[in-house]
């Protein structure tokens, strides 16, 4: 039995013509979108961070096919409470990480 290492992939891949190599990786993106997606389910507890790095925490209201609706009471700042209101997060699933 043969052993593939990633660079005997990388090799493979950088030898196949542009288009080729663009439909590739637009099949791992999408595998690991879908991959991640399904690893949620609405309750589920998870947590993010914002551009900016502050961690947010929340539950999980909705999976989408691209991205996830996550409730959470940290607004974008990262300060709780946001006037007693959840703040409901639109958020890619590659992002989110199981709290």
């Amino acid at each position: 039995m043969t052993t593939v290492t990633r660079e005997d992939v990388f090799v493979a891949a950088m030898s196949l013509p542009r288009d080729e190599q663009l439909k590739l990786i637009q099949n791992i993106t999408s595998h690991l979108a879908n991959e991640a997606r399904h690893s949620f389910r609405p309750g589920s507890s998870v947590k993010f961070k914002t551009r900016n790095g502050i961690e947010i925490h929340g539950k999980v209201l909705r999976v989408n096919n691209k991205s996830v609706k996550v409730e959470s009471m940290s607004d974008r700042t990262g300060n709780n409470n946001y006037g007693n209101h959840p703040v409901i997060w639109t958020v890619s699933p590659q992002l989110l990480t199981p709290a």
